[in-house]
């Protein structure tokens, strides 16, 4: 019951490539690489969250750390973006997101996979928007 309430507040996935599947039975990561500077990334992993109707429980940016949460009570999910710079080859910037998604009770990959398609879905339009 509670995945459904869970799930019913999430949309569909996209195809984030877990950076470590199922690491283990109560959380997992996926990983993506942008072409946008770390301050974008980070401002935008933040507008992403919110925008989503989620809540920030955390973001410290000099770690690259941001932690969140559906705004449900009853949904035991979490998540953390790793956010780190790295070497671009050539004039563009590149960052590298991993979403660290935790299920606490009864959870599954596949519910952890739409969390982390719905956050990086969410950062992409973030991104994207005009400024």
């Amino acid at each position: 019951m509670l995945a459904a309430l869970c799930i019913s507040a999430i949309t569909s996935p996209t195809s984030a490539a877990p950076a470590d599947k199922g690491r283990d039975k109560k959380g997992s990561e996926f990983a993506k690489v942008y072409a946008y500077t770390y301050d974008e990334v980070f401002e935008g992993a933040q507008e992403a969250i919110e925008q989503r109707g989620w809540l920030v429980t955390a973001a410290e940016k000099e770690q690259g750390v941001i932690a969140g949460r559906p705004a449900s009570p009853e949904c035991s999910i979490t998540f953390t973006f790793h956010i780190q710079p790295i070497e671009a080859r050539g004039p563009k910037p590149a960052t590298k997101v991993t979403i660290a998604v935790n299920s606490h009770g009864f959870g599954c990959l596949e519910l952890r996979e739409r969390v982390a398609g719905t956050l990086f879905n969410r950062l992409f339009m973030a991104l994207s928007a005009p400024r």
